[in-house]
């Protein structure tokens, strides 16, 4: 039997053990925290191995190193930063942001080797400056970063904008159907576009509602009427973002982190990563925590919005990567699909669905950066547009005039 001096011992052996391997590791610069960061990582041995260069910067050593030029960037916030916080403290309350530091050269991301960024609009979002003075508005792309077109150079706005299309975008990374809604709310009713893209991500959609719900100010969206008049409070909201940049993103440049480290953040990812897999809880995760009633408030609220300027909704539903990586059981109830999309057709909202068009390529997966789980390359987005493009088309909706620049 074990006595107490060598339960002791073991004991330090194991957390000597965990510990050397976080920091391993640590510096590495392996950071799996997350499936998202493990696929970067093989994005990034899968370009290596092309002899293709890749920078490895966090987008913070990228700001800095910018800085010390003289170029001033701003980082990406997106707003689900501001779910759990119900927004930012204001001076008369509370303020949640939609969009990023208005008119600033902002970071995106970096899939392919080189950071992407972008100049903000007024708001915030990814738009041209003068895009807002395009009238009549064709169409309004509502959603998270595969709407706004992450890591790639024409997001679905802009490709749009190619086919003749005036197109505004308010999507930001992140979101979910509620700061979707609110989105909409705050800047819809002022562009009164003909067409709404309501773009759905089947990845995780439905989950984000189960952060977004505990924002009251967010909830407060499903209420006939409520915003909190952003369009107009740009220069506060600015301010708050500045400050919240400052806090939050500056302070952890100057120091290491270690608290991911003392958090074994990377050795419990993978240890959990091992253990929905010996155990199947990617399965029972699957469905625990979506709330499809409250989904279907949220879009039908949407639909009231847009019908009160004489708009029309349209649901674009976007497969995830999983979708076409795996087989069996699990790709069959993959994301709730079949209830997604007899909602909407029970709400008669129009349908453009690309899944079965990425499904019949030889290789779906060739639609992903690298391969890799992650969002469309410029080919899947293309695939997109084309499609969303046919539909309006189909349904006489699409402008006859030269393509906007």
């Amino acid at each position: 039997m074990f006595n107490k001096g060598n339960l002791i011992l073991l004991g330090f052996s194991v957390v000597f053990c965990l510990y050397s391997f976080e920091l391993v590791l640590y510096a590495s610069k392996t950071f799996w925290y997350s499936e998202h960061s493990l696929a970067s990582k093989k994005r990034i041995q899968a370009a290596l191995a092309q002899g293709e260069d890749f920078d490895t910067r966090t987008h913070l050593q990228f700001i800095r190193d910018n800085s010390l030029v003289g170029r001033m960037l701003s980082p990406r916030v997106p707003p689900k930063e501001f779910n759990k916080s119900n927004g930012l403290k204001a001076s008369n309350g509370r303020l949640f942001p939609l969009g990023g530091v208005s008119n600033s050269a902002t970071v995106y991301c970096n899939n392919y080797g080189e950071f992407l960024l972008f100049d903000s609009d007024k708001w915030g979002l990814r738009n041209p400056a003068l895009a807002h003075q395009n009238n009549p508005l064709d169409a309004l792309i509502v959603g998270d970063s595969f709407s706004m077109g992450h890591c790639v150079d024409n997001d679905i706005a802009s490709l749009l904008r190619l086919r003749g299309m005036n197109t505004v975008s308010v999507a930001y990374s992140g979101n979910g159907p509620l700061l979707e809604l609110a989105t909409l709310r705050e800047y819809g009713p002022q562009l009164s576009p003909k067409v709404v893209l309501w773009l759905y991500y089947e990845g995780n959609d439905l989950w984000d509602l189960g952060s977004e719900m505990k924002s009251s100010l967010l909830m407060s969206y499903l209420k006939p009427g409520f915003s909190q008049r952003l369009s107009d409070r740009q220069p506060q909201v600015d301010l708050l973002l500045e400050r919240y940049i400052e806090r939050t993103r500056v302070k952890k440049l100057k120091s290491t982190n270690w608290s991911a480290v003392a958090r074994l953040l990377a050795t419990r990812f993978l240890l959990k990563k091992s253990a929905t897999k010996l155990f199947g809880l990617d399965k029972r995760r699957m469905h625990s925590g979506i709330d499809l009633v409250l989904f279907e408030k949220i879009l039908i609220r949407a639909q009231t919005d847009i019908s009160s300027w004489g708009g029309q909704m349209y649901f674009v539903y976007l497969p995830e990567w999983t979708r076409f990586a795996e087989t069996g059981e699990s790709k069959n109830l993959l994301r709730y699909r079949n209830d997604v999309l007899s909602l909407v057709s029970k709400l008669k909202i129009p349908t453009v669905d690309i899944t079965e068009v990425l499904a019949s390529a030889e290789d779906p997966k060739a639609y992903f950066p690298y391969g890799f789980r992650g969002h469309y390359t410029d080919e899947g987005y293309a695939i997109l547009a084309d499609q969303i493009y046919k539909k309006l088309d189909d349904d006489d909706l699409i402008p006859k005039r030269l393509p906007i620049q």
